[in-house]
């Protein structure tokens, strides 16, 4: 917990350097030494930790966010060309709290991203793609998997998302990457174990419809309202 807190702020300090280029492993570990060493002092002493065993410790995600400084910050040593995936432009704040009624959020962020009209589009269309679902949400209703896993394997909900395909929709709706691989994250579940899960996958669906139509759809307009009206 404590080199994560540390990793997080010598990440804001790296974001926050008005010249990325300068933002080295050496620079960030002085960060470390001249501005978070005495904060954390009492937990190191509590944890029995030097700071030579911490900077260890750091050294491999001081890395990490030295290289992504430089490829996707303005002015970093390796900053992509304008044919990039994405680029980032300008940071606009960091730890900000967002606390939305309207959408039911309230968080905090890390840092802030504004973007551009054609990308807003979208992130727009993909959440009306989304809001779609959510509104007719069956179990033969989900959109189509992707064709191509290449990400599928560090998503949270990879799990999940095979049992589907293995065990409530038909074989042909994947294509044969995807379903060879749903099938491969479902090899350690026995047939007894699949159609558990798929018996308490229905049953939630039905207790969601039957609460939605008893309460005549107005569960979601809790997030729509304000803290005093709810």
């Amino acid at each position: 917990m404590l080199l994560g807190v540390i990793v997080h702020e010598l990440f804001q300090a790296a974001i926050r350097c008005s010249n990325p280029a300068m933002v080295t492993s050496d620079w960030l570990l002085k960060q470390w030494r001249d501005c978070l060493y005495d904060e954390v002092l009492g937990e190191l002493a509590a944890l029995r930790l030097t700071p030579s065993q911490v900077e260890t410790e750091l050294t491999p995600y001081v890395d990490v966010v030295v290289d992504w400084i430089q490829s996707n910050i303005p002015g970093g040593s390796s900053y992509p060309s304008n044919n990039a995936a994405y680029q980032i432009t300008k940071v606009h704040d960091i730890e900000e709290n967002i606390w939305d009624p309207q959408l039911g959020i309230k968080d905090g962020v890390t840092r802030e991203v504004r973007p551009r009209a054609l990308e807003l589009k979208g992130i727009i269309n993909q959440r009306n793609n989304l809001a779609f679902y959510m509104s007719r949400l069956k179990p033969d209703l989900l959109p189509e998997p992707r064709a191509d896993p290449r990400f599928c394997g560090k998503c949270e909900q990879a799990s999940v998302c095979s049992f589907y395909q293995v065990a409530m929709e038909p074989a042909g709706r994947s294509s044969k990457l995807m379903y060879d691989f749903a099938k491969a994250n479902m090899q350690h579940l026995s047939t007894i174990h699949l159609e558990y899960f798929k018996k308490w996958i229905r049953w939630i669906y039905y207790e969601w419809a039957e609460d939605k139509a008893r309460k005549g759809n107005k569960l979601q307009d809790l997030w729509r309202k304000s803290p005093e009206e709810r």
